[in-house]
């Protein structure tokens, strides 16, 4: 038995499921997403390789990424997470993709480097002009790019989940004065294998001059190498950390304050010198620093780049 629907029901039901559609529609369209600060204009994907990307959003939401010639419906999990792994791309841009209303220009697809550790690593290419100005001023390099991590001075209370909040830091180009914050290594390589493969470059600085080799071990590692509990306690939990670091600083500040009245030139220094024969011992007990100087001369045919 099939049942019979008043024409003028089946009018009002098409209405009530094209508003219901529509409300639907507008629902992902004001979705409101949040993407990490590294997921912007001018960024550099990882070519051959799927391609992850990640957010939030209001819980149990509901938006459309566009990628490419592609479009995929994301669903925010309970607690406003949502991630999203696209299919590997080859090398090339840039292009442009959608994540709920907001839109993402400029991104390429190539080849990402970690640039990872001290100051050598850190140092950015301003502080090599003197030597390279030529070099770094030959010409821009639009396709060669660089994130940069900052340090995170966050250490979670025992059992707490670790949370990684990236920096809001865009990416660089190294184009114009833009260049002169990347990281004078990843610069120099960079421009180099870009010249080779013809390929985009991305740079993720992660680097922090004087740094120790505790600072970039997970706590498991830590504890298998010998660090105790009692030894990372005090700096747990919410600004705990920071404010030892601030404090750090601030003595640092004091110190060289009290003591810049102190200070001496090196021609002050040698004038008080006293004349000594390598190998020996300068002193028993020893507090301090030793200016060692030693006077040489050099073949006259030893010239330019065979000094270095």
């Amino acid at each position: 038995m099939n049942p019979q629907i008043d024409p003028n029901m089946k009018s009002t039901m098409k209405k009530c499921v094209l508003a219901s559609l529509m409300a639907v529609a507008s629902l992902h369209l004001t979705a409101e997403v949040r993407l990490p600060s590294v997921i912007c204009d001018g960024m550099v994907l990882q070519r051959g390789q799927p391609i992850s990307i990640w957010g939030w959003a209001d819980s149990d939401e509901n938006f459309t990424l566009c990628w490419r010639d592609a479009c995929y419906l994301v669903t925010a999990d309970s607690e406003g997470r949502w991630e999203l792994t696209l299919p590997a791309e080859k090398a090339g841009g840039p292009y442009s993709m959608s994540i709920g209303e907001k839109e993402i220009n400029d991104i390429l697809v190539g080849d990402v480097f970690l640039c990872s550790g001290q100051s050598n690593m850190e140092l950015p290419v301003i502080r090599t002009y003197d030597l390279n100005k030529e070099e770094i001023e030959a010409e821009d390099f639009e396709y060669v790019r660089q994130y940069r991590l900052t340090p995170d001075l966050e250490i979670p209370l025992k059992g707490e989940e670790s949370i990684c909040k990236l920096p809001e830091n865009d990416w660089v180009k190294a184009s114009g004065k833009g260049k002169y914050e990347i990281s004078a290594i990843g610069f120099y390589a960079a421009k180099r294998i870009f010249k080779e493969k013809n390929v985009p470059i991305g740079l993720i600085l992660s680097a922090q001059g004087g740094s120790n080799i505790e600072s970039w071990m997970c706590e498991e590692d830590l504890f298998e190498t010998g660090t105790k509990e009692e030894q990372i306690a005090p700096f747990r939990g919410k600004g705990a950390l920071k404010a030892y670091v601030d404090e750090g600083n601030k003595k640092t500040v004091a110190w060289r304050e009290n003591t810049i009245d102190k200070d001496f030139s090196i021609e002050e220094a040698l004038s008080e010198g006293v004349k000594i024969k390598m190998p020996c011992i300068i002193a028993d007990e020893f507090f301090g620093s030793v200016w060692f100087v030693k006077e040489f001369d050099l073949d006259k045919q030893i010239e330019g780049e065979c000094l270095l």
